[in-house]
């Protein structure tokens, strides 16, 4: 009979954001010697938060984007091109969704044993 293993969870959900062709379009737009080929950048970006609900419908999950959209969105162009002159200026909700797919994972597992830091800039 197997053993059953019982992971530890991290007190976070996670937030994956996918860009979008409108994203890849601004970069390229911008940084046209070095483009990204949208088909084959399949990384994603995750961002914890806090939330004890236990369970998330659509609605509560917009909820929760729609406070934490700016920051992501502001992080995301700022991962790619640091100068904010030359980030688009609709950057609503509205603009968000068409720039990229968002999911919200209700439970974090830590998969490690070591003692889980958090990395600051310096």
């Amino acid at each position: 009979m197997a053993q059953l293993i019982e992971l530890p969870t991290i007190n976070r959900r996670v937030i994956y954001i996918t860009p979008k062709k409108p994203f890849f379009e601004w970069i390229n737009e911008l940084d046209s010697e070095d483009p990204i080929n949208e088909e084959n950048f399949l990384e994603r970006t995750a961002y914890a938060y806090s939330d004890d609900t236990y369970f998330m419908d659509r609605s509560s999950m917009e909820t929760v984007m729609q406070k934490y959209y700016t920051e992501i969105f502001e992080n995301e162009l700022a991962g790619m091109w640091i100068d904010t002159k030359a980030w688009p200026k609709d950057r609503s909700w509205a603009e968000f969704n068409k720039w990229f797919d968002w999911e919200i994972a209700g439970l974090l597992f830590d998969l490690e044993t070591g003692i889980l830091e958090k990395e600051d800039e310096e």
